[in-house]
This record gives C-alpha cells, sequence and structure tokens, in this order.
C-alpha cells in the first residue's frame, strides 16, 4: 500500500520487517556498486533499537563492497563522555561501523563547540550527493532529532544544534538508554529534514506498538511540523517498514487505496525508476547510438532481440514502429513468443542451445549489429545467443538490469549452465534497473507485490536509443529513413517510398 508516494509494507514480525528491509537496502547498494568499478556510496544512519534488526540482516548480507561505502549518521547528544555508551556514534560502532569495513565513517563529535561541529559535519555531508537513508520515526513523529512542533520542514541548514522535545527524551528513558529523564541530554547535533530528504533512496524502519500513534500522525496527518514524519509522504523514493505491531489497526482504512492515489504511487515508481536510467546510463546509451549509427550510415540492418515472454515486446516496440528507424530488424522468433504459449515460451527461454539455433538460422555475423534485451540478463536463451553471437564476431549491446542478474542465485532454474549475466558479454551494456521480482507495488492484502516496470523500463531505454542514434545520424549529415504511422495522413505514401529498399533484407517485413 502506499500513501502519496510514500510506500508502506508491513511484516508479521519484527524479525520479518528487519529482513526485509536489510535485503532492499542491500540490493540498493549492489545495484549502485556495481554500476561501475569506481562507483561509491554515501548513505545516513539512524542510531535506535529499532534499526537493529535491519542493521544485523544488513551485515549479513552478501556481496556487497562496504569499502566504497561512506557512512554518516544523523544525530548526537551534545554534552555525554567521549566514550559514553549512550551516544549514538558508539551505539553504531557496535552495531555496523565496526562489525563491516566501511571506505569512511563520519562520526558527529560534538566537542567543546557544538555550532562548529554541526558545520564542519555539514560540509561534509555537502561535499557529494547523499545515495541512501535509513531513519526510523520517533514516538512524537519526529525524523532525527527535529522534534514537533518546531521542526523547519524548509530548514536552510544541514545540520543544526537543537534541544531536545521532552517526548523524545522520555522516549530514551523507556528504550532503557538512561537510567532517568534527567540523564537524558537537553539538546543534540541533528540534520535537518531537508538534509534528510536529500537522499536519493530512503528506508524507514518502525517497529513495535508504541509507534503505532506516531505511525497513524505519519499516514494521515496534513504534511507538516506537528509530525516531522508526514514529510516522508512527499519524498520521490521512501519505503516505510512496519512490523504489525506498529502498524495502526485502521490501517486498511487509511485514505491510501483510493483508485488515483495507488495510480498515482504506481506512477511515481516508474517515473522514479525512468529517471534513474536517464540519470545514470546516458554514456551508454550515446556509445550504443554511435555504434547503430555506423551501422545505419553503411546501410546495414540492426538486428534487435529480446528472448523471453515479455522481453519480445521489447524487440517489437522498436519494429515497424511510427518514429521509428526502417534498419531495425526484429527477431520474433516463435518459440519464446506468449502467443505461442506462455509455459512454452518460458520453457524454451530456459533451454539450452536454443538461443544459439535463433543466431545461427539469422546466418549473423561479423558486419552485423545485435541489440539483446531481457530485463532480468541471465535466461538460458539470452546467454546463448550473446555467446553464439560473439563468436561469429557480431557486434552486441545488452539491455537488462544488472541488480536483477547480479542479485539471482547462481542454481537458479532460469539460469545458463555458465551461470553468465548478459551485461558481462557484450559490447556495450546498457543497465535498465528493474528491481528484483520486478513487481513494486505492495498492495494490502495481496501475498505478492504487483505492477511490474520492466516493459516501462525496456522501452523507454530502446526509444531513447533510436532518438540518439537518429540525432547521432542527423549530426553527421545522413537522413534516416524513418517510419511514419500508416494510420496518419500520407503514412503509406511516405513509407512506401522505402519499402523496395528493406522487403527481402528484413525478414519479419
Amino acid at each position: 500500500m502506499s500513501q502519496d508516494t510514500l510506500q508502506v509494507e508491513v511484516y508479521p514480525t519484527r524479525e520479518a520487517m528487519g529482513a526485509a528491509a536489510a535485503a532492499d537496502v542491500a540490493a540498493e547498494l549492489r545495484r549502485r556498486l556495481d554500476g561501475a568499478p569506481d562507483a561509491t556510496v554515501r548513505m545516513v544512519f539512524a542510531a535506535a533499537p529499532s534499526q537493529q534488526d535491519m542493521l544485523d540482516g544488513l551485515v549479513a548480507e552478501p556481496g556487497i563492497d562496504w569499502s566504497r561505502v561512506t557512512a554518516f549518521h544523523m544525530d548526537e547528544y551534545i554534552g555525554l563522555d567521549a566514550d559514553a555508551p549512550q551516544r549514538f556514534g558508539r551505539w553504531l560502532d557496535a552495531a555496523i561501523f565496526d562489525r563491516v569495513r566501511f571506505g569512511a565513517v563520519h562520526r558527529i563529535e560534538p566537542g567543546d563547540d557544538p555550532e562548529a561541529a554541526a558545520r564542519a559535519y555539514a560540509e561534509l555531508l555537502a561535499a557529494a550527493p547523499i545515495d541512501i537513508v535509513c531513519l526510523g520515526i520517533g514516538e512524537n513523529g519526529h525524523i532525527a532529532f527535529n522534534d514537533p512542533p518546531d521542526a523547519d520542514l524548509q530548514d536552510p541548514e544541514l545540520v543544526r544544534v537543537v534541544e531536545l522535545d521532552e517526548r523524545s527524551r522520555v522516549q530514551q528513558v523507556e528504550d532503557g538508554l538512561f537510567p532517568a529523564v534527567e540523564a537524558v541530554p537537553t539538546h543534540a547535533i541533528t540534520l535537518t529534514i531537508p538534509a534528510l530528504l536529500s537522499g536519493e533512496r530512503l528506508f524507514c524502519v518502525v517497529p513495535g506498538e508504541r509507534k503505532r500513534e506516531a505511525v497513524r500522525r505519519t499516514l494521515t496527518e496534513p504534511v507538516g511540523p506537528q509530525c516531522p514524519a508526514t514529510v516522508l509522504r512527499t519524498h520521490p523514493a521512501c519505503t516505510l517498514y512496519l512490523d504489525e505491531e506498529a502498524a495502526p489497526g485502521d490501517l486498511e482504512e487509511l485514505p491510501v487505496t483510493d483508485v488515483a492515489a495507488l495510480g498515482a504511487a504506481y506512477l511515481d515508481r516508474v517515473t522514479g525508476l525512468l529517471a534513474r536510467i536517464r540519470d545514470e546510463e546516458a554514456p551508454a546509451v550515446a556509445a550504443a547510438a554511435r555504434v547503430l549509427a555506423d551501422q545505419i550510415a553503411a546501410d546495414r540492418l540492426v538486428h534487435v532481440f529480446g528472448p523471453g515472454g515479455h522481453s519480445n515486446l521489447a524487440a517489437q516496440e522498436v519494429f515497424f514502429r511510427a518514429g521509428g528507424l526502417m534498419h531495425v530488424a526484429a527477431i520474433l522468433d516463435e518459440g519464446t513468443l506468449l502467443s505461442s504459449g506462455a509455459l512454452r515460451s518460458m520453457a524454451m527461454e530456459r533451454t539450452p542451445g536454443y538461443g544459439r539455433v535463433v543466431i545461427e538460422d539469422r546466418g549473423l555475423g561479423a558486419d552485423d549489429v545485435l541489440v539483446l534485451v531481457n530485463a532480468y540478463g541471465i535466461n538460458a536463451a539470452l546467454i546463448d545467443a550473446a555467446l553464439t553471437a560473439r563468436v561469429r564476431g557480431v557486434t552486441l549491446i545488452g539491455v537488462s538490469s544488472h541488480e536483477h542478474a547480479n542479485g539471482t542465485a547462481p542454481d537458479h532454474p532460469a539460469r545458463h549452465p555458465s551461470g553468465h549475466n548478459l551485461h558481462e558479454l557484450v559490447d556495450v551494456a546498457i543497465d535498465c534497473k528493474v528491481p528484483i521480482g520486478d513487481a513494486v507495488m505492495a498492495i494490502d492484502g495481496a501475498a505478492e507485490k504487483s505492477g511490474a516496470v520492466s516493459t516501462f523500463a525496456n522501452a523507454y531505454v530502446l526509444n531513447w536509443l533510436v532518438l540518439a542514434t537518429i540525432e547521432e545520424l542527423v549530426a553527421r549529415g545522413e537522413d534516416p529513413p524513418i517510419w511514419r504511422s500508416g494510420n496518419a495522413p500520407g503514412g503509406d505514401e511516405a513509407n512506401g517510398r522505402f519499402l523496395d529498399r528493406f522487403r527481402g533484407r528484413v525478414r519479419s517485413l
């Protein structure tokens, strides 16, 4: 379920909640770190017992190069001894900082001049974008130590010194961190709300019955300083993880199942994914466009193959398409088309050797370019097609999700026996960034997520590639043949001028 742009997931136990959040944080880390050999991640952690299950699960996750991760934390008491166990930095040392080998850990050290310490920490934060924020919600609705009712949702500072709300101090006693309220410091250094929201991806973990009212307010009250956590509903990529104790009893009655709101939440997920592709894949798309432009300038075809049920849609998307390139030749193999039977299609895409037969049947060789599209990037037919094309000297462009491929177990039945991923085999790899499982919407009461995004992602990448190729050709002084819709005025006449040029060359025409 969702509220505005905030995705809400409820789990039966605190342990299940922590494990799910840890898996999602780990997947995001892998996605970012696997994007390039020199990729790094900057992330912010909350220090509270509510985060323990998630952090335990995160530490245990495999395949994360922590040496490329820089860690920050979001608040720290003023006035405690440097070695006091209640210091948030010390808590995080035990919870995660000393359990994995971070590239760097930046602790908030208030010292004798907290204001200067806040300015210095703000400079560290501002040095580069924040990628991930792992946070919680306080019993009074605060995030970090941005307490109601004075939290500034538009604070011009990234870090500041604040006086703690009485309810915040009481919570520290109830969490077992201090013996009495009098022992809890009255002031702290905290990241501000704009600093927290600057993170590209937010993971908010909130377990326990004591947080139920704060969660209810977060989901139902107007966004504002009376409950600072309401601002999470404005972030484009934030997930709230709850256990059943923290979930309000009337959660299913909250105004979050409205059809328009559901559509808005799904739209946000889709557009957020496309925005990440746009922001991160431009160099790969430009490189692929140059390859296609070279091919078309030489009047040679560009072959596109999407081995797998819905991956075939990607090949169809750019073939015989209004605004598309006439030099595109789609390989529409009947064996993997859903129209031949969904279960049959899945069986064929998992059959070793099948992709080899398809490529050999097309007679592709050293003068050819093949675009292989499959969001998952692992299936046997796909990998065989890539391996066969490589042996035959074909130039390969791959469109697949690196996160999905890298996160799929080596013994998954869909995998090629070699264990290869598509992006490891091609000359130019474009990451469509589809999350593991493809579906992105958790609807309350449904056992599985729904709302797949791979078709959107693949279609966006391929149409972007077509646009970039046309732009490249025009810059070279070429006038590439482009399909006009046959349903538009003059479409048949415009296309008819080129049909003899491609009839017989493009098998599926």
